[in-house]
C-alpha cells in the first residue's frame, strides 16, 4: 500500500514537471519564430534601403559622355560625373592610382550594380578634384581619346601629375612650356617655381627680367610669385642698372697703346649715349649694343686684335654679370646673339 503510494506520488511529480516542460515550450517557440521574423525584416528592410540609396545615387550622378567604359571595372566619381574606367590602364601610368586600387576595399554601400549585368562595381569618390578636370586627365592617359595640352589646362594638368605622381603628363607639360614659355614667362615662372622645374624656371627668367618695366609696375603680375623668387629678380634687375651707371667707368689706358685705347674709349662712349636712355632698354639689347663695339680697324696688331674681344666682354661681366642665351627659341629664324640675365632655383 505504501508503495502504491508512493509511485502515485512519484507518478504524479513527474507529470507536473512533464507539463511545465511542455509549457515552457509552448511559451518559448512563438517567441523565437517571432524574433527570427523581425530579424529577417530587418535584415530585407537595411537591404531595401541601401538599393533604394544606390538608385538615389545613380540618380544624383551622370555618366561621362566621353569615359564611361560598359566593360570597365571601377569608377571614379567627381562631382556628379561617373568615370568608369580600366584600373589597370590608370595603374600603369599613375603610381598613386595603384596603390589605391589595391588598397582599398570597398563595402557593399560603395559598390554599384550594373543594370546589365548585374557586376558590382567598385566606386571611388574624388571628392577635391573637378569632374573637367579628371575629364582631361583620362583624355590625357587613354589611348582612344586625343588631348592637347594649353594654357588653358596645364596648369590644373600639372597639379594632376604632381599629386597622382604620372611622369608622363608630367614630361607633356614640360614639353608644352618648353616651346611655348615666349608667350607668358611670367606663368612659365610661377608654374616652373611651384613643381621646382629648374631648367624651365631659369629659361623664363630670362625674359621675364627682359621685359622687367612691362611686368614689375602691375603687382597683380607678381601673384603666385614666392617671396624669394621676387627678390631675386628685383636684385638682378638692380644689378643692371647699377652696370649702366659703370659703363662710364671704364678704363682702357693700361690695356692698349694709346691711340688704341683712345678709339676704344670712344666707342664706349657713343655706346654709353645709345645705351643710358629713358626708359631704359631690354638687357638683352643693352649686351648686344656693347658686344658691338668694333674697333678692330684701329687695332693693326694681331696680338692686339685678339686681346679685344676678350676685354670687352670681362669688361661687360664685370658690370652685368652672366648673360646666357635662350636654351630653346621661339624659332629657327630669331637672333644668336642675344644675352639675357638671369636667376636660378634655389
Amino acid at each position: 500500500s505504501n508503495n502504491a503510494k508512493n509511485i502515485s506520488k512519484s507518478f504524479s511529480i513527474n507529470k507536473n514537471r512533464s507539463d511545465n516542460v511542455d509549457s515552457n515550450t509552448e511559451n518559448k517557440t512563438p517567441t523565437i519564430i517571432k524574433s527570427k521574423s523581425v530579424s529577417l525584416k530587418t535584415k530585407k528592410t537595411t537591404i531595401l534601403n541601401r538599393v533604394n540609396k544606390k538608385q538615389r545615387l545613380n540618380t544624383m550622378t551622370q555618366k561621362s559622355s566621353l569615359h564611361f567604359y560598359e566593360e570597365g571595372d571601377c569608377e571614379l566619381i567627381a562631382e556628379t560625373t561617373c568615370f568608369r574606367i580600366h584600373k589597370n590602364i590608370i595603374a600603369l601610368s599613375s603610381m598613386v592610382f595603384k596603390d589605391l586600387f589595391a588598397s582599398v576595399s570597398p563595402t557593399f554601400d560603395d559598390m554599384n550594380i550594373d543594370q546589365q549585368t548585374g557586376r558590382l562595381i567598385p566606386r571611388i569618390p574624388l571628392t577635391d578634384e573637378s569632374a573637367s578636370n579628371i575629364e582631361m586627365l583620362l583624355s590625357f592617359l587613354y589611348p582612344n581619346t586625343f588631348f592637347e595640352i594649353d594654357w588653358n589646362s596645364v596648369a590644373d594638368l600639372l597639379h594632376l601629375a604632381d599629386k597622382y605622381i604620372i611622369d608622363t603628363l608630367t614630361a607633356a607639360c614640360v614639353a608644352f612650356l618648353k616651346r611655348s614659355f615666349h608667350e607668358h614667362p611670367m606663368t612659365t615662372l610661377q608654374l616652373a617655381e611651384k613643381y621646382r622645374i629648374a631648367q624651365l624656371y631659369k629659361e623664363a627668367s630670362k625674359l621675364v627680367l627682359n621685359s622687367f618695366d612691362h611686368i614689375f609696375y602691375d603687382p597683380r603680375r607678381l601673384q603666385g610669385l614666392s617671396k624669394s623668387t621676387e627678390t631675386k629678380l628685383k636684385v638682378q634687375r638692380q644689378e643692371y642698372v647699377e652696370g649702366l651707371n659703370k659703363i662710364y667707368c671704364v678704363t682702357v689706358d693700361r690695356q692698349f697703346p694709346p691711340l688704341q685705347a683712345d678709339h676704344l674709349r670712344s666707342k664706349f662712349e657713343e655706346c654709353v649715349k645709345d645705351v643710358c636712355t629713358f626708359p631704359l632698354p631690354a638687357p638683352s639689347e643693352t649686351w648686344r649694343k656693347l658686344h658691338r663695339v668694333d674697333c678692330s680697324r684701329h687695332f693693326e696688331c694681331r696680338e692686339e686684335l685678339r686681346r679685344l674681344k676678350p676685354f670687352i666682354s670681362e669688361k661687360i661681366i664685370m658690370m652685368f654679370g652672366r648673360y646666357e642665351p635662350l636654351l630653346w627659341k621661339k624659332s629657327s629664324y630669331d637672333d644668336d646673339d642675344l644675352y639675357y640675365p638671369f636667376i636660378e632655383l634655389d
